[in-house]
């Protein structure tokens, strides 16, 4: 299944409860990084770069490469504090689920 990425078919859940999809979040550029906060708390959930980092060496081959510090996809390289899903236009289950990658703030300089 192909469809166009955007920022609507990703959801997560802060901790403080409340379930969003990421066009509904705020959104603020620190050093070329976008982060996404909750709506509700204000808490640092999403960050997204250009994916210009080379793989980690000696981490497991993946296609896309995946690292600890960020989850690699349509050239763009996506850390997380909460864990996520991306979901299709009109499925009745997620299409990847994407665990948190904390690491990604520290690596980034944004933490």
């Amino acid at each position: 299944m192909w469809f166009k990425v955007s920022e609507r078919h990703f959801e997560v859940e802060c901790g403080c409860g409340a379930r969003q999809t990421a066009d509904g979040l705020p959104t603020r550029l620190t050093g070329g990084v976008t982060l996404y906060d909750c709506a509700s708390c204000g808490t640092c959930l999403i960050g997204i770069a250009a994916d210009d980092r080379p793989p980690v060496p000696g981490a497991a081959p993946t296609s896309p490469p995946d690292d600890a510090d960020g989850h690699r996809m349509c050239g763009f390289v996506f850390g997380s504090t909460v864990d996520m899903t991306l979901w299709p236009p009109g499925a009745v289950e997620s299409f990847v689920d994407i665990p948190a990658r904390p690491a990604f703030f520290s690596a980034r300089g944004c933490a």
